[in-house]
């Protein structure tokens, strides 16, 4: 299979960065959509024993902008493997996520309000937090270092070689 990315800087050795983070947010983003796939489960399998507990009607509901984050972090990580400059959009994947992760802990804090729950449920939710935080928090550090960011400009498409017919 031909590398239809070329670099900039042909003769020196490239980095191993690119495979490292791109295999880990693959990995990453299959846990994230198992997550959400399980969430959609549990709200199911709670639903038929009607066994609610007050926020699971939300699960599936929340459980779908989880699954489309999973799915843009999956691209963005095979993105990266082919050293393509849009393995960038793993910063637009952290910005989302943070904004998505203090949703969720400003929603736990109404709910805990409305049924009058204590502060149990916002500390749990901040606990919770915490590692899926880490790894965006992380990629918008690493993606934001000016020696990364000028690798990545020094990624440039390159045509395929062009397949020559067989008289």
């Amino acid at each position: 299979m031909a590398d239809h990315v070329c670099e900039a800087t042909e003769g020196s050795a490239r980095p191993a960065w690119p495979v490292a983070i791109g295999v880990l947010s693959i990995v990453v983003a299959g846990q994230e959509l198992y997550a959400a796939i399980l969430a959609w489960a549990r709200f199911y399998v709670t639903r038929a024993s009607e066994g609610y507990l007050p926020g699971d009607r939300l699960d599936p509901v929340l459980s779908i902008p989880l699954a489309l984050l999973a799915i843009l972090l999956l691209a963005a990580g095979v993105l990266l493997l082919r050293r393509s400059q849009r393995g960038l959009i793993h910063a637009g994947y952290a910005i989302i996520k943070l904004a998505w992760v203090f949703l969720l802990i400003f929603l736990a804090e109404g709910e805990a309000r409305q049924y009058r729950l204590g502060l149990a449920p916002i500390l749990l939710a901040v606990l919770e937090a915490i590692p899926s935080v880490a790894y965006p928090v992380f990629l918008l550090i690493w993606f934001y270092r000016p020696s990364i960011r000028q690798q990545m400009s020094n990624w440039r498409p390159c045509r395929p070689p062009l397949r020559q017919e067989s008289p």
